[in-house]
């Protein structure tokens, strides 16, 4: 059944993390080599824990991304989640 689902059938992953967990979906989502596959991310309360670049090319799609972030976070620091935001958007 599984590999049935992957022929000819075009489907999308949206990914979600809280904390560490959004650390992990903004990585994913910025740098997996199967980020065709993914059509966004929810990063709630998440940071950037790989600034290397994301290098897109030409017509590439991006995924869409959604940031959450308390301003009175007391263990991932208000920002860390802009920082996280400012390195999604960098082209």
């Amino acid at each position: 059944m599984l590999q049935r689902a992957y022929i000819g059938v075009s489907f999308f992953v949206v990914l979600a993390g809280f904390s560490n967990g959004a650390a992990m979906a903004l990585h994913a989502a910025l740098h997996s080599r199967r980020r065709a596959d993914i059509a966004g991310a929810l990063v709630w309360a998440g940071y950037p824990f790989n600034m290397s670049e994301a290098r897109w090319a030409a017509g590439e799609a991006r995924p869409k991304l959604a940031f959450l972030h308390g301003e009175h976070d007391d263990l991932v620091p208000y920002a860390w989640g802009e920082a996280a935001m400012s390195h999604a958007l960098e082209k």
